[in-house]
């Protein structure tokens, strides 16, 4: 074991990134005052993008221009030629260390040049799209999977040719900690979900609802936060799956909690196996769809269960339920604001 020079919490001696103060040997995020949440994950807000922006900037391993260079060469030509946008893409690919092979970045060009791809119609209107067709021509031809680089490709282009943000870059490091900010802000689960195998839509969706929850940041701003401060840490995957794994370990004991409090409302004998898989159907539902965001309504459980003769005894024992498990809310009460009703809702949510 090692310990962390900063705060001297023991961390594993293959890594070179402390999980606890996110010290790295690149970029200290405590001593530069990152904003940290109460899980010790950068938050995505404007002074943490100040922050890494300046770092980036001062960074000369990351201030290297040789691809909007080659761009200004031929920015005003209505027909680049083959060579021309191949410089554009050689020096992107360098400059961002995507270790391509010289043949897909040629299918690369090819798509970009071939006028029955209408690759500038789709980057001028912004159509998703454009990234997962690049990908599919590069399978056509038998090249290599370039999630990264077709992203960064058409991300750039974007930005230089037409001063728009409408595209993020699908990057193996943001992969590896978009399921935390997927349950953070989206509560989301994506636990056992393999976001390598995810298209660049569906990629750039959660990415979108991410940025709909913080409207003061780009999408490149967004990338710049989570790649910046994680890229030196090869373990972060492994700690976002344990978190997730005991955010959901924890899900299903405040669930049981809740499944012990509900039978005591009577002594029927079928009630607590008829309670028992409402709510676990409830919450398979949920989780099933990626969300830990759960509702129980009353009047849902006297209608599907048939339980009119104790459906007040239900509302009562929600509301204890909603004393016990802090996680639970109430989204509604009667019109009068009594609680013992078939109106009675709670909301369970993790965050």
């Amino acid at each position: 074991m090692n310990e962390c020079g900063i705060c001297k919490n023991k961390i594993d001696i293959n890594r070179n990134y402390c999980p606890y103060c996110r010290h790295t040997l690149k970029i200290n995020l405590c001593e530069k005052n990152l904003q940290l949440d109460e899980n010790q994950m950068v938050i995505l807000n404007e002074h943490n993008s100040k922050i890494v922006e300046d770092a980036i900037s001062s960074d000369n391993n990351y201030n290297q221009n040789k691809g909007l260079e080659a761009f200004n060469n031929i920015k005003d030509k209505n027909n680049p030629t083959f060579k021309e946008i191949k410089l554009i893409i050689d020096n992107i690919s360098s400059e961002n260390s995507t270790r391509t092979d010289n043949e897909s970045k040629n299918a690369i060009t090819e798509y970009i040049i071939n006028k029955n791809f209408h690759f500038f119609e789709d980057l001028k209107q912004g159509n998703i799209e454009l990234v997962d067709k690049i990908l599919n021509y590069l399978k056509t031809k038998k090249c290599s999977k370039q999630k990264s680089l077709a992203s960064k490709v058409v991300k750039y282009l974007d930005e230089w040719f037409y001063k728009k943000n409408d595209f993020t870059i699908n990057d193996s490091v943001v992969r590896n900690v978009l399921p935390y900010y997927a349950y953070k802000y989206l509560n989301q689960d994506l636990l056992n979900t393999n976001l390598d195998n995810f298209s660049y839509v569906n990629f750039f969706k959660i990415c979108k609802e991410i940025k709909e929850k913080n409207q003061n940041l780009t999408f490149n701003q967004i990338d710049h936060i989570l790649w910046y401060s994680y890229k030196n840490d090869p373990l972060i995957k492994n700690d976002v799956n344990t978190y997730l794994k005991n955010v959901k370990n924890q899900v299903r004991k405040d669930f049981d909690n809740v499944q012990n409090v509900l039978p005591k409302i009577n002594n029927r004998n079928n009630l607590k196996k008829l309670l028992d898989d409402y709510i676990n159907k409830k919450f398979d539902e949920s989780i099933s769809k990626g969300s830990y965001n759960i509702i129980l309504k009353c009047k849902d459980i006297q209608d599907e269960l048939n339980l009119k003769d104790v459906v007040c005894s239900i509302c009562g024992a929600m509301r204890r339920a909603t004393k016990r498990v802090k996680s639970f809310k109430i989204l509604q009460k009667s019109r009068n604001g009594k609680e013992n009703t078939t109106r009675y809702q709670i909301s369970y949510n993790l965050k």
